[in-house]
């Protein structure tokens, strides 16, 4: 049977890469709604940002930041399933060893 732990391990990676996704998400989303008010504004930033951080613009942040919460999404419910067929096999051997009456 799979311990408090392990559920604990797999909710956190969910739970991280999902508050993650959620912040990728409003940054893409932020800077979006940037670039449809003003587009010169945007230009010059990414310019900026090209300058002190060699292309680390805001839209690769996101990005890296999605990927990044992919992988924690991704092994969050491998993880979970992990554990679910855990508990089917625990519940499945109590079944079978229970006396039959």
């Amino acid at each position: 049977m799979p311990s408090f732990f392990d559920w604990a391990t797999s909710l956190a990676l969910l739970v991280v890469g999902l508050v993650l996704a959620l912040l990728a998400w409003r940054v893409l989303a932020q800077y979006r709604r940037i670039f449809f008010t003003d587009p010169r504004t945007v230009m010059s930033f990414e310019v900026l940002m090209n300058l002190l951080f060699y292309g680390s613009g805001p839209g690769y942040l996101a990005m890296f930041m999605l990927s990044i919460a992919a992988f924690f999404i991704f092994f969050g419910l491998f993880d979970l399933s992990d554990c679910l067929g855990r508990l089917a096999g625990w519940v499945i051997r109590a079944d079978w060893s229970a006396p039959k009456v």
